[in-house]
C-alpha cells in the first residue's frame, strides 16, 4: 500500500510521502484538559500507529506507557491504519481495526490523530468516512483527510484547560502516482475525499551509464517510450540524460501557500498550532530528512505552528528548535504490528511464528511544553518494539536503554537543540536556554 517510487542504481530515492473531550474538522471542538497550566501546555506526540484487527496484545501494553501518553494536554499520534464497522468481514485492502482499537487508544490517553498517510484511503471513500465515525462515537479528533480538498486541509481542534490547540496534517506525495488526495468541489461537482497533499514534482538528471540502465528497467517493465529529445516519464519522475545523476524537486506553490495559509489562520484562535508531515524519503534508515521537508517544516514554525511532527518514515530522525518553535523530524513508530503482512498490510497472523525477521523498528515518544506558543523544553522517551514473552514484535514498552537518541544527537545538536542523555530518554532545550 505504499505509494511512492525509490530510484536506486545510487540516484536518489523519493518517495511519499492524525476531562472529556469531543471534536470535528473545522470549527468543531474537543474539550480534553486532564492537565493543569502551571508548566506550560504540554503536548505528548507518537510515531505511526498501525494494527491488525488483534487487539489482545494492545491490552498487555504497561501502565509505564499509558501513564507517559496521558501526561500532555493533548496526545497526537499518526493514525496509519482504517477503522471499519466490521473489519473482520472487510476485504483485505490495507491495515484494518474497529471501533474497539478507538477505545482503546482514547483510553491509553490520545485525543488527536494525523491521518493524512499512505493507507488512509486503503478501503477508499466509505472506509474514510466509517474511520470517522468510529473516532468521533469515541470522542476523538482527526485532521489531514476529508471529503474533498478543502475539508482535508481544515484543522481539527481540542479544546485544553491551558487553551485551544489546532492540528493540521499533510502528506509530502508526488503528483504523478498518489491516488490518495483529495480533490476540491468545483461548481457542482463534488469533490474527491482523500488526504491533504503538499504534491511534489522531480527531475531527475542521470549520466549514460545510469540512464542505460533506466531505460532497460523501464522497458521491461512496460514503460512508455522517451520522448524525441530523451526525456523519460517513469516511476513518478522526469528523467533526463546528464552529466551526473542528481535530483531536482519542486513543491507545488499552491499546496505550499494553501497549508501555510491555513497554519496562520489556526493561529489565531490556537494557544498552539501542532502540524504534522507526511514523509518518507529519503528512506526509513535516514536520520535526516529531505531538505524540502526541513524547509517546509521551518515555514511552518514561521506561518505559527509551535510544533512540527514528522510521520511516516518509520525511522528517528533529528530534532531541531526553529524561532520558539519545535520540529521532530521523524519519532518513528508508536505500534507497528510486525504479525502483518508488509506489502498489503493484511493481517497474517500466525500464533505459532510470532517473530519477524529483520531489525525491530524504532520508535519515541516526544514531551514538549509550550508558552505562548513557544517550545521551552522537551523529552524524547524511548521504546522498545522488539517483542517479549508478553507482546509481539512491534508492540510498545518504555526502554531501559536507547542507543536511537545517540544517533540523533549530533545532528539534533547542529540544529540547536541541547540533548542531556539518560537512560532510555533524553532532555532536550533549546542551544541558547542551555548556555
Amino acid at each position: 500500500m505504499r505509494t511512492g517510487i525509490v530510484i536506486g542504481l545510487g540516484i536518489a530515492a523519493l518517495a511519499v510521502a492524525g476531562g472529556t473531550f469531543f471534536v470535528l474538522r473545522g470549527g468543531n471542538l474537543n474539550t480534553a484538559g486532564l492537565r493543569g497550566c502551571s508548566n506550560g501546555l504540554s503536548v505528548v506526540a507518537t510515531g505511526d500507529i498501525m494494527m491488525g484487527t488483534d487487539t489482545a496484545p494492545a491490552a498487555r501494553v504497561a501502565d509505564q506507557t499509558r501513564t507517559l501518553l496521558k501526561g500532555g494536554n493533548v496526545t497526537v499520534g499518526s493514525l496509519a491504519m482504517t477503522l471499519l464497522a466490521d473489519p473482520e468481514k472487510a476485504e483485505v485492502k490495507g491495515p484494518r481495526g474497529g471501533a474497539q482499537h478507538a477505545a482503546l487508544l482514547r483510553d491509553w490517553g490520545f485525543s488527536a490523530f494525523a491521518r493524512a498517510n499512505d493507507y488512509a484511503n486503503a478501503f477508499g471513500r466509505d472506509g474514510l468516512a466509517e474511520t470517522d465515525k468510529i473516532l468521533q462515537d469515541n470522542k476523538l479528533v482527526s485532521a489531514g483527510t476529508g471529503t474533498d480538498l478543502a475539508n482535508s486541509r481544515a484543522a481539527a481542534w481540542v479544546d485544553t484547560s491551558c487553551g485551544k490547540v489546532a492540528l493540521i496534517s499533510a502528506a509530502i506525495t508526488i503528483r504523478e502516482m498518489d491516488p490518495n488526495p483529495a480533490l476540491p468541489a468545483r461548481g457542482g461537482i463534488a469533490g474527491r475525499p482523500g488526504i491533504n497533499p503538499l504534491h511534489v514534482s522531480a527531475l531527475t538528471r542521470v549520466d549514460a551509464e545510469t540512464y542505460a540502465k533506466v531505460l532497460k528497467s523501464n522497458a521491461d517493465l512496460g514503460g512508455p517510450p522517451p520522448d524525441a529529445d530523451g526525456t523519460l516519464h517513469a516511476f513518478g519522475v522526469t528523467i533526463l540524460p546528464g552529466d551526473r545523476n542528481e535530483t531536482t524537486t519542486t513543491v507545488s506553490p499552491t499546496d505550499h501557500a494553501a497549508i501555510l495559509a491555513a497554519i496562520t489562520e489556526a493561529r489565531k484562535t490556537a494557544a498552539l498550532v501542532v502540524v504534522s508531515i507526511g514523509n518518507y524519503a529519503p528512506g526509513d534508515m535516514s536520520y535526516e530528512p529531505l531538505p524540502l521537508t526541513e524547509t517546509f517544516a521551518r515555514e511552518a514554525i514561521e506561518a505559527g505552528a509551535g510544533l512540527v511532527i514528522g510521520h511516516g518514515s518509520h525511522s528517528l530522525r533529528a530534532v531541531e528548535f526553529h524561532k520558539g518553535g519545535l520540529i521532530a523530524y521523524g519519532l518513528g513508530d508508536f505500534i507497528i504490528d510486525r504479525r502483518i503482512s508488509a506489502h498489503l498490510g493484511a493481517d497474517a497472523v500466525d500464533p505459532s511464528q510470532p517473530d519477524v525477521e529483520g531489525p525491530a523498528p524504532d520508535g519515541m515518544v516526544l514531551s514538549a511544553s509550550f508558552r505562548d506558543g513557544r517550545a521551552v523544553s522537551a523529552k524524547l522517551t524511548g521504546l522498545d518494539l522488539a517483542g517479549d514473552k508478553d507482546l509481539p514484535p512491534g508492540f510498545p514498552r518504555l526502554a531501559t536503554t536507547f542507543q536511537g537518541l545517540a544517533q540523533i544527537q549530533g545532528l539534533s545538536e547542529a540544529r540547536g537543540a541541547k540533548f542531556t542523555l539518560q537512560q532510555g530518554s533524553a532532555d532536550i532545550v533549546p542551544a541558547e536556554t542551555a548556555q
